[in-house]
């Protein structure tokens, strides 16, 4: 789970928060701002991966139905053969 990891207490999540709100402390806002903006790059980060899992298991859910039609043709049986055609003007 994404969200589980980005929690207070946790120690990469932590030093990331922390780099986040110094590099915009360095841009010149105040703490609270800085940290604000730290959480909500953070947060653009959870979206991004959440949108790359979910690309993902539509693929996987693609391959998955392409895997079950693959053997239809090969059980279908085939056109039974027809005379010759008519002949036209």
């Amino acid at each position: 789970m994404i969200g589980a990891h980005t929690v207070a207490g946790n120690g990469p999540f932590d030093m990331m928060r922390n780099a986040l709100t110094g590099a915009w402390m360095h841009n010149g806002n105040a703490r609270p701002d800085a940290l604000q903006h730290a959480h909500a790059q953070i947060y653009g980060m959870a979206q991004i991966q959440a949108r790359l899992l979910a690309y993902v298991d539509v693929i996987w859910i693609m391959v998955v139905l392409t895997a079950m039609l693959i053997p239809i043709p090969f059980l279908m049986n085939r056109p039974k053969k027809a005379g010759p055609a008519p002949m036209a003007h």
